[in-house]
């Protein structure tokens, strides 16, 4: 069966003037083709964060991720 959407130790630091904050920690995460998936967590737990990364809205820190097959830092708005 194949996954719809992967992730491998998918990891997001965003660099503040203090400090640097790790919004996403090694995610690893396999949705199967025609499966349904929730992310439930409290507020700042990295699921908008995991999103974006996906969708190539922001790039990861580490780690990697595909959505359909397709590494998710080479997918367009198209």
């Amino acid at each position: 069966m194949n996954n719809t959407i992967e992730t491998f130790g998918l990891s997001k630091s965003f660099r503040g003037i203090f400090r640097q904050t790790e919004a996403l920690h090694a995610m690893d995460l396999a949705v199967p083709e025609g499966s349904v998936y929730g992310l439930v967590g409290p507020n700042g737990a990295g699921k908008t964060t995991a999103i974006k990364l996906l969708m190539n809205i922001h790039a990861p820190s580490r780690g990697r991720g595909q959505v359909m097959g397709v590494d998710s830092t080479r997918l367009a708005p198209a």
